[in-house]
């Protein structure tokens, strides 16, 4: 029998919640709390915790049936909403840019977004500084303070563009390539992933690279953008298309479609000096035709080279592609071999998969005793 879905408040409303819930529980704080140290090195603070039990409360009373993943969660209550991801859940990232609001840097937010059937549908990104919102609902384009976003005009030339760029976690050869031959105008790294995101679509910077990303980070501005079938400018663009994933994920995005082209020829080169890094966003950007003609062969190999080089993400996204027949002829056997490549670089997102495909026996002999081992390993204590 199916189940009647379950109302999604407007995005109107939601924003309501979310600006409402920011000026209660972020600005009276802001410039007057300390923070503690979690155990990956990252701050919290009340502000992060008030945020969130504010918006779990009012989710739940506007939204009853629909749980909330939110960052100040363990990782293994993230990993079970993820893995019932079809059912739907809020992801919730209460206060992104924690640090700048420790520091009294004016540049942080509160991002939501509701994803279904391993995408994300809906999201909401709310600046409390500026007293910006950017709305968007799939395929319904993106909104700012409720008005249709109309971004300015692009630069002509790579050479003309401002780029959003943190180094901290990108390969050192691509982040030295880049600090000492840099292809932009002008660099800056703001500190909160969800308005990176956003002041892209809205064209106030034109080019985004970013080398690792949670599910919380990029889901808020995630509606707006491009799927396969529509390329378009002023959308941002995240690389992790297999449905949502608890492990680090890097973004790449430009404000028009052709700055992937740009992108590319900057990429070409690293990709031939051997940075596995590089081959692996090539990769993506031949899989989905960005900056080029959609060459899912060349895509596999860029992938496959990655991979091999020992790049965890590439032999994750390598194992998809074996898992789902993208690319490449489908091969469950092959996708559990460079899932446990992966695995043991402690990539969670391929300990669940393959706990998932011992359990069902897909591409190995159905093996229980298998199955609950790597779940445990990923975090699931009752799996």
């Amino acid at each position: 029998m199916v189940q009647p879905a379950i109302p999604i408040p407007s995005l109107e409303a939601l924003s309501g919640l979310v600006e409402a819930a920011a000026a209660t529980e972020i600005m009276p704080r802001f410039g007057r709390t300390g923070a503690e140290h979690k155990a990956d090195g990252s701050l919290l603070t009340e502000a992060d915790l008030g945020t969130q039990r504010r918006l779990a409360q009012a989710l739940a009373e506007a939204c009853p049936g629909i749980p909330l993943l939110g960052e100040e969660m363990t990782r293994a209550e993230q990993e079970r909403h993820v893995a019932d991801a079809a059912a739907g859940f809020w992801c919730l990232d209460p206060l992104d840019g924690t640090g700048n609001f420790v520091a009294g840097i004016p540049v942080f937010a509160v991002s939501l977004a509701l994803v279904r059937n391993g995408r994300v549908e809906l999201g909401v990104v709310h600046d409390p500084v500026r007293g910006e919102t950017f709305a968007a609902a799939r395929g319904q384009g993106a909104r700012l303070n409720g008005a249709a976003l109309t971004p300015g005009r692009t630069p002509a030339a790579l050479a003309d563009a401002s780029g959003l760029i943190d180094f901290k976690r990108l390969p050192a050869g691509l982040a030295t390539a880049l600090a000492t031959r840099p292809p932009y105008r002008s660099q800056r790294s703001f500190g909160s992933v969800a308005l990176d995101w956003c002041w892209v679509a809205a064209g106030r910077c034109h080019l985004y690279l970013h080398g690792g990303q949670r599910l919380w980070d990029y889901a808020g501005p995630a509606p707006g953008r491009p799927t396969n079938d529509q390329r378009k400018g002023n959308n941002p663009m995240s690389d992790n298309d297999d449905g949502p994933d608890m492990d680090l994920a890097s973004g790449i995005a430009a404000f028009e479609s052709r700055e992937f082209g740009r992108a590319a020829g900057l990429l070409g080169p690293l990709a031939d000096a051997g940075e596995p890094e590089a081959r692996y966003r090539l990769a993506i950007m031949a899989q989905n035709g960005l900056g080029m003609v959609q060459n899912r062969p060349l895509a596999f190999e860029y992938m496959r080279s990655a991979a091999e080089a020992g790049m965890g993400l590439a032999q994750h996204g390598l194992g998809f592609m074996y898992l789902e027949g993208e690319c490449v002829d489908k091969d469950p056997a092959k996708a559990v071999e460079w899932f446990e490549r992966a695995a043991a670089q402690g990539l969670q997102g391929s300990m669940t998969t393959l706990g998932m495909m011992y359990r069902e026996g897909n591409g190995v002999a159905r093996d229980e005793a298998k199955a609950r081992a790597w779940l445990e390993r990923a975090g699931f204590d009752d799996a």
